[in-house]
Order: C-alpha cells, then sequence, then structure tokens
C-alpha cells in the first residue's frame, strides 16, 4: 500500500501530465458564437491518451535519476517549486519566473538534473528568494528591484562564496 507521501507525489505527477492544453469546444465568428465539434474534435479521447503518455514520461524521467537527485525532485514537485516541459518524449523540469525579471512576461528557468540538489538547498533555505537567486545567477542579471529583499541577497551572497 502506497503511504500518503507517494500518493500526494502520484496526484501531483497525474495533474502536471494532463495539462495538455486540449479543449472540448470552440468560439468561432461573432461575439461569442459556439460551435459544437464532433466527438473526435472535441478532444476528450486525444486529451486521456496525451495524458497517459504524459504521466508515464514523467514517471520514467523520475525514475531514471540518482536516488539523491530523485529526492530533490520529489520534495521540489511537494512544495510545488518545479513543473515539467514535455517536447518530443523529453521531459525537461523548470522553475516559473514570470514577472520576476520583467512585468507581464511569461517566463520559466530549466533545471538541470545535475542542479537540482543547489536548487533544493536554496529553496529550503530561502524559499522563492533562493530560487530567483539561483536564476539570476544562471543568467548573470538582477531581478526586478521588487523581488530584491534581505533574503534573495543573502541567497546570492551564499551562491557567490559556493562558486
Amino acid at each position: 500500500m502506497k503511504d500518503l507521501r507517494e500518493l500526494a507525489l502520484d496526484g501531483i505527477i497525474y495533474k502536471k501530465a494532463y495539462d495538455v492544453g486540449i479543449y472540448p469546444a470552440s468560439i468561432e465568428g461573432g461575439p461569442m458564437e459556439y460551435k459544437e465539434r464532433d466527438a473526435y474534435k472535441k478532444g476528450w479521447n486525444d486529451a486521456d491518451l496525451k495524458g497517459i503518455d504524459n504521466v508515464m514520461l514523467i514517471r520514467g524521467f523520475i525514475e531514471s535519476l540518482s536516488p539523491d537527485n530523485k529526492k530533490y525532485l520529489e520534495e521540489l514537485l511537494l512544495e510545488d517549486v518545479v513543473d515539467f516541459f514535455i517536447e518530443d518524449g523529453k521531459v525537461l523540469a523548470y522553475i516559473n519566473m514570470s514577472d520576476t525579471f520583467a512585468w507581464g512576461c511569461a517566463d520559466a528557468e530549466d533545471v538541470p538534473v545535475e542542479k537540482l540538489e543547489s536548487v533544493y538547498d536554496l529553496y529550503k533555505q530561502f524559499g522563492q528568494d533562493g530560487l530567483t537567486a539561483w536564476v539570476a545567477d544562471c543568467r548573470n542579471m538582477e531581478p526586478l528591484k521588487y523581488w530584491q529583499r534581505d533574503k534573495y541577497k543573502e541567497a546570492m551572497k551564499l551562491i557567490k562564496e559556493r562558486k
């Protein structure tokens, strides 16, 4: 029987895997003119199959990690820190950085497997400010002034000391 942690991770993986952007209805023409789609175009079958594929890809990705990196990624998933991007059967973990380096800007930073420990450590010590510092260091750029709080500055100092 699975413990609560395993069940939570399963739920998170399913939630992320099924966010595939297939919608069952469409709007065409004038002010909100609704167009019914046929059974296939409604997309439910495609969405379900794509979701199942994505679950398997994400699980395979997680299982391919070393025990330590698997632990770091699972902890970051449980904290809702990382998400996944899947393209051509390849899974990438990323951190959402929208509105951090520019207002009104959708933005994300890939987290290479070999950096999971560093991201995990900074998040545990500094929360979101640690993630912001990690990305700022990766990009060699400063976030918006709003995000340059004391914890961010502490995290940046630690990153520089570790180099």
